[in-house]
């Protein structure tokens, strides 16, 4: 599919829902449905695979799968619910608690990024509207699989397309799009800002990052003037060398709980 005929895809969806969300509100409908149908059709291929591995190592007494189910799934995510957008689909009556359900089931990570679009309260609104089925059955008919849609042209979809619409006898110009960060489609790759799992690790490398953060670069800086201000900055440069000095001699050794991790660093400043 070129940009063009997504976006016009897009714009069918608009028009659609017009009369129940205000303008500027239809992106709280399309983009995260947009996403859901592009995880959809990420994960199809592999789906079954993760629903039966899921199923051999819950019979083996496993609780902690995601590294397993990723591994299934092959992505860095996956979904665990036997729903998909056809299955859907199938159950009209309950959908709007069926889907809840499918978005329930997406690996942490994923529902991290989902929960952002706070899409719940969407689903309410379109369900009571008697609108759930119809834009979800919309979505459905368009292939947002990476093969035909690729990341660069998902990238974009949301470039700030703006249509006349014609509301109660008036036109006025409504935003069907607008830009998105790539990171909110289903790519590949997906970076967790806050880690799942905490680790502590004293590498160079590590080292090296902590020269960025905001926290340790604010300690050298000031809102005071003159000698007051340059007074603290060097103080706060001394802090600075205290803290690379001291982390420079903890042992080369990964912690995973910060207990362990305190525990070494309190020894190293004794």
């Amino acid at each position: 599919m070129t940009h063009s005929e997504i976006v016009s895809f897009l714009w069918g969806v608009a028009d659609l829902i017009r009369d129940t969300f205000k303008r500027g509100k239809y992106q709280d409908v399309i983009l995260p449905l947009t996403v859901l149908r592009r995880l959809d059709c990420v994960l199809a291929p592999s789906k079954e695979k993760v629903l039966r591995r899921k199923e051999d190592l819950r019979g083996k007494g496993l609780q902690d799968l995601d590294a397993q189910l990723r591994r299934a799934s092959g992505f860095a995510f996956y979904n665990t619910s036997r729903y998909d957008f056809d299955k859907l689909r199938a159950d009209a009556p309950q959908l709007a608690a069926n889907l809840r359900n499918y978005i329930a089931g997406f690996s942490p990570n994923m529902r991290e990024v989902l929960e952002r679009f706070d899409f719940d309260n969407t689903i309410s609104k379109l369900n009571e509207a008697g609108l759930l089925f119809k834009v979800l059955e919309r979505f459905k008919a368009v292939d947002l699989h990476p093969g035909v849609v690729d990341n660069a042209t998902m990238g974009t979809i949301f470039d700030g397309d703006t249509r006349t619409v014609t509301r109660d006898g008036v036109k006025e110009e409504a935003v069907v799009s607008k830009i998105f960060p790539t990171t909110h489609f289903g790519f590949r790759k997906i970076t967790v800002e806050r880690p799942l799992r905490l680790n502590f690790h004293a590498t160079p490398a590590r080292l090296a990052r902590l020269e960025h953060e905001r926290g340790f670069l604010a300690l050298a800086q000031s809102k005071k003037e003159s000698a007051a201000g340059a007074k603290e900055q060097a103080a706060g440069r001394e802090q600075q060398e205290a803290i690379r000095a001291l982390l420079r001699t903890l042992p080369p050794t990964l912690y995973k709980d910060r207990r362990g991790f305190e525990t070494a660093l309190e020894a190293a400043a004794r």
